[in-house]
């Protein structure tokens, strides 16, 4: 649910009882609709008090599509706009195919100054360097303002882009920098200029959809067997605020990624775990996509079988996979984080070990930073040779580099795991 529409509401509620004819004394704190949407009737309240919006429906929603279409009724972008200001009692909406909630005029102020704020941000970090940034206070306030405006809690693309940017500031890395600031960029155009696009909407939704909003685009995926093949905590507004859990469709090799912010609750199981999944849906976007499981079973033990299709969707070249995670982080440079399982051909035990595919290729391991993790994988690969990995791709030099979490060998037709975080 938007909050841009439950301002537009609030404002057209509060607007309504200061015009009514019975005087300044006059009051609307509460109406109920009949709504119906694709043929569903359920009865919204929608509730104002010391310039407080409260919006239910009676199948005890606060962000369905019945309290979306209520609202676009009383912010007067909706079905029954232009009849006059509400009163009190009761109004039937029927809504087919329901859009977007969104006042036009309200949702333009709104976007305009989240799309200033990002080009006001992006300004600062480039006036005072990435040398400094992490202590500027100029800085720190176009972080505060960006946060205030994108409302409660902020969407978690947002606090995701907020939470890399300050890695990357401390860490003074300038082409890390660079691009985050890319992708802010690119949003605040987007917001701006009302840019038009399948791409450009996608961006904005990755970044500032939240709720019920952020899987309006989204696509079903049914009848799957997904394996989690990682988990790990992420920095959003504070460190490790987002957990990211990546699961493999064992039938087509695509990665994609649960999130939460902490305090929200996941689906059920340990990592590694398999999925047995009836109904999911799958949010296009940035790399890997998000992913909302609706109806599923979990087993924490994953069967040999489920294993060795792992090994054989993972992914053969390493130069195809170089190729489409650039070709991502391009689109979304702020907010893909691709993910991937690898086949492994060999191990170049040359130097520090480095995974090889079939023509040779090499997928080098992150090492600075890694918190231990290479060391880890050495470890696994003293004493195996794995058929396939699990982890980030992440850019390193003019190439990519693979930070590992978990690696699969073969002993005989078992599969032996290691987990490296």
């Amino acid at each position: 649910m938007s909050d841009t529409l439950r301002r537009a509401a609030e404002r057209a509620l509060a607007g309504s009882a200061a015009g009514a004819d019975s005087g300044a004394a006059a009051s609307i704190e509460r109406a109920a609709l009949d709504v119906v949407v694709d043929g569903v009737s359920e009865l919204v309240t929608v509730r104002l008090r010391d310039g407080v919006l409260t919006c239910v429906s009676s199948d005890g929603r606060v962000d369905g599509p019945h309290v979306a279409a209520a609202l676009r009724w009383v912010a007067g972008a909706g079905a029954g706009a232009g009849k006059g200001p509400l009163t009190r009692g009761e109004r039937r909406v029927s809504v087919t195919g329901l859009e977007a909630a969104r006042a036009p005029d309200a949702v333009g102020g709104r976007e305009g100054a989240l799309g200033r704020a990002l080009d006001d941000l992006a300004t600062a970090v480039v006036r005072v360097g990435v040398e400094h940034a992490s202590s500027a206070p100029s800085v720190a306030e176009g972080v505060a303002k960006l946060i205030s405006l994108a409302g409660t809690p902020p969407p978690l693309g947002l606090q995701r882009f907020v939470g890399r940017l300050r890695t990357a500031l401390a860490a003074r890395d300038v082409r890390q920098t660079a691009a985050l600031l890319a992708g802010a960029t690119r949003v605040a155009t987007a917001l701006l200029e009302r840019t038009d696009g399948v791409e450009a909407a996608q961006r904005v939704r990755a970044w500032l959809a939240s709720g019920a909003a952020s899987w309006e685009q989204a696509v079903l995926l049914e009848e799957r067997v997904l394996v989690e093949v990682g988990r790990q905590w992420v920095a959003g507004l504070a460190r490790a605020a987002i957990e990211r859990r990546y699961l493999i469709d064992i039938s087509t090799g695509v990665v994609y990624c649960e999130q939460r912010v902490r305090g929200e609750v996941g689906s059920i199981g340990p990592c590694p775990r398999q999925l047995d999944v009836a109904l999911a849906e799958v949010e296009p976007g940035p790399s890997p996509p998000r992913i909302r499981l609706l109806q599923y079973t979990v087993s924490p033990r994953v069967d040999d079988g489920a294993w060795s299709q792992v090994a054989h969707v993972a992914r053969q070249s390493f130069r195809e996979l170089a190729r489409e995670c650039r070709e991502t982080l391009v689109r979304f440079p702020a907010l893909s984080e691709p993910f991937a399982v690898v086949a492994v051909a060999a191990i170049d035990r040359s130097g520090p070990p480095v995974p090889l595919d079939a023509e040779g290729l090499p997928l080098p391991i992150v090492r600075a930073g890694a918190e231990g993790i290479a060391e880890a994988f050495d470890r696994v690969v003293s004493d195996a040779d794995p058929r396939w990995i699990a982890g980030r791709i992440v850019p390193l030099g003019d190439g990519l580099a693979l930070a590992p979490f978990l690696a699969g060998s073969a002993e005989g037709q078992a599969t032996t795991i290691h987990v490296l975080r």
